[in-house]
């Protein structure tokens, strides 16, 4: 018979195993991943990898700015580079700064700026893909106009992401004269539908992100301002019960705050933002976090050193499944002081942010990393990176693999054996919600639900119980024979 023991839990973030990095692209032209923060990374449920990004490549004459995408698939590897832009660059315009998404039914779809100046800032065109074969395949033929047509002074880095209910949701910047407004169009089934201007004024606004909840409500950030002049904030909108909500300040920093990324968490449907925020000398960049609960905007986090001098850059935030927050960002530190590295900091579910540590330990810059986790994938929560990286003698694409691992555990002082149902000493765990529970290496070994769970086939050994939803808490599970 297996006795359970319950102790509470003092929450720590899960530990993340590195793999080495990785060259993508090894070419004679620039391979770049810009600009600011949107998603260039996506992740289908069958493991393959799908990455985007733009290169400069004098090589192609007149149009050297075009979109490209590679996928990893499991068992093969690392597909070529493939020209995502191709029937627009054979229609003699330029493409720049892509975004993807994976859809809940494993559908890929991809986003960029496009026009007939190297700008490529006229108008937003998109493709989907059902990935087929070892390669590339399953992508569009022939990509389509989600902007409108007609000439406006600027339409500019696309961001998409997508909610359980199988929509797509895409926004960019849209200036048409004074007026400028975050775009918003939703795809459902296979129709776009109208497009919604969010906050059409003459106030300067720019790099929007977009994030969906598991309640498939809407999230918006950017930054900018809201009056004709001071210093810049990150500003949100949302779409709840399909309804768009006021225009909060999800920053009210001293000076200037930037280039957000965002994210939603799947144990609370909360928003997090995490962005560039200058100290009040306006000499220092930090990393700043911040999150929304039912009463508005909560006091921000800094994930980066306080203190010292030394900048940090833009970057992105993700939630895994296990309700973990995972955020990546390029900075300098006390181990690199003159030049950035790629740098990671994990939050647990208790909300504490860990330290930030360095992910990449290398000569030459990197810039503008992008983050996704596992999605629905067989491993929901392992960490997928590119960036930017100048170690070599031209720009690349860089990725790196991160695995949960390690015991994210704290040895609890106090047992509370004696206060457990009678009904633990049968195996039996009765939840009052859903939780993932994850063994000692940091591996999820079962998803308990509400109700009665029988855990006698797992072996003997420490596990964490940590909540998705409903009133579990974050709780250690020891089983013994």
């Amino acid at each position: 018979m297996k006795l359970l023991a319950v102790f509470f839990l003092v929450s720590v973030a899960f530990a993340v195993q590195w793999d080495p990095d990785e060259q993508l692209t090894n070419n004679q032209y620039s391979d770049f991943d810009y600009w600011s923060c949107q998603r260039r990374v996506a992740v289908d449920p069958e493991g393959r990898i799908h990455l985007v990004w733009y290169v400069m490549n004098s090589g192609l004459g007149t149009y050297r700015f075009q979109v490209y995408y590679k996928r990893y698939n499991p068992g093969t590897g690392w597909s070529q580079d493939t020209m995502l832009s191709a029937d627009l660059y054979a229609a003699n315009t330029y493409s720049k700064h892509p975004a993807i998404a994976c859809d809940s039914n494993g559908a890929i779809h991809a986003a960029w700026g496009n026009g007939p100046a190297d700008g490529a800032d006229d108008f937003i065109y998109y493709k989907s893909c059902r990935p087929a074969g070892s390669g590339n395949g399953g992508w569009d033929a022939a990509s389509t106009l989600l902007s409108g047509g007609s000439t406006v002074t600027e339409r500019s880095c696309p961001n998409l992401s997508a909610t359980p209910d199988g929509h797509v949701h895409a926004v960019w910047l849209e200036v048409s004269g004074g007026t400028q407004a975050i775009a918003y169009r939703e795809r459902i089934d296979t129709v776009w539908q109208t497009q919604v201007d969010l906050e059409p004024n003459g106030y300067y606004k720019v790099y929007p992100a977009v994030a969906g909840g598991r309640d498939n409500n809407v999230h918006v950030v950017w930054h900018g301002r809201n009056s004709p002049s001071g210093y810049y904030n990150i500003w949100y909108k949302a779409r709840v019960g399909g309804s768009w909500g006021a225009l909060e300040n999800a920053s009210d920093g001293v000076r200037h705050q930037m280039y957000p990324s965002l994210a939603v968490s799947p144990a609370t449907n909360q928003p997090h933002a995490l962005w560039q925020g200058q100290e009040a000398s306006g000499s220092v960049t930090r990393t700043i976090h911040g999150y929304r609960t039912g009463g508005g905007w909560q006091p921000r986090d800094t994930l980066s050193e306080p203190g010292v001098s030394y900048a940090q850059g833009t970057g992105q935030i993700i939630f895994t499944s296990d309700g973990l927050g995972h955020a990546l960002w390029q900075g300098k530190s006390e181990e690199w002081p003159t030049l950035g590295q790629i740098r990671y900091s994990g939050r647990d579910v208790a909300g504490i942010w860990s330290e930030a540590v360095n992910v990449t330990d290398t000569g030459g810059s990197r810039d503008r990393a992008a983050v996704m986790h596992g999605g629905n994938s067989a491993n929901p929560n392992d960490l997928h990176v590119m960036w930017t990286d100048y170690r070599t003698t031209n720009s690349e694409i860089f990725y790196k693999h991160g695995r949960p691992g390690g015991s994210p555990v704290e040895e609890a002082s106090q047992s509370a054996a004696g206060r457990l149902p009678a009904a633990m000493v049968r195996g039996r765990f009765d939840s009052p919600g859903t939780a993932v529970l994850v063994d000692a290496s940091g591996r999820p070994a079962t998803t308990v639900r509400s109700g009665p769970n029988r855990l006698d086939g797992l072996a003997p050994g420490v596990y964490l119980l940590y909540p998705i939803e409903g009133g579990v808490r974050c709780r250690k599970l020891v089983i013994v024979e």
